[in-house]
């Protein structure tokens, strides 16, 4: 999928660049290491890379498998650890100012259940809100979309197909 994406997003002329967390062997824990640094404002290199590629983008997606109904340890660590005061947002006293205006955003899930389960679960809904406003907007960034695919488990090659043709349509007027 994220191939599929990756080619559409680059023939609508868009340089991409694709961040695989466990590829890249990314820390996800926030240490009281890198607290101590951020807040003296002396950014740990690993993040100061991370935050380069996000002050380049126009648009961000994330694309990751729903575990036990939320996102992945590792991504959840990189927003905690990436996505700090100083760079996404300045906190000062009472008040938060969102630094990452002007950027969009895209997420995409993969899950086990059924899109029917998660929408009546609620889960698909509290997703939504964590991504599009907990994070994103928090942080000045539009969320335009959020795509879920559900009931990935079993015989999904027919799914995969269907989902794959599907992304060109849901990225047209986006990318």
């Amino acid at each position: 999928m994220c191939e599929k994406l990756r080619a559409f997003s680059e023939s609508k002329g868009n340089k991409v660049v694709v961040r695989n967390l466990y590829a890249i062997s990314f820390d996800p824990v926030l240490s009281a290491k890198d607290l101590s640094s951020l807040a003296q404002a002396k950014v740990p290199a690993d993040i100061a890379q991370e935050h380069a590629y996000i002050k380049e983008a126009d648009h961000i997606t994330l694309l990751y498998p729903v575990w036990w109904g939320g996102m992945p340890a590792i991504l959840k660590g990189y927003i905690d650890r990436v996505f700090s005061n100083g760079f996404a947002y300045e906190a000062k006293g009472e008040e938060v100012i969102a630094l990452l205006t002007g950027k969009k955003s895209s997420v995409i899930c993969t899950t086990g259940a059924t899109d029917e389960e998660y929408e009546q679960s609620g889960i698909h809904a509290a997703m939504q809100l964590i991504s599009s406003e907990v994070v994103f907007r928090f942080c000045g960034i539009t969320q335009v979309k959020q795509i879920f695919f559900g009931n990935i488990t079993g015989e999904i090659e027919e799914k995969r197909k269907s989902w794959l043709a599907g992304i060109e349509h849901e990225f047209a007027g986006i990318l």
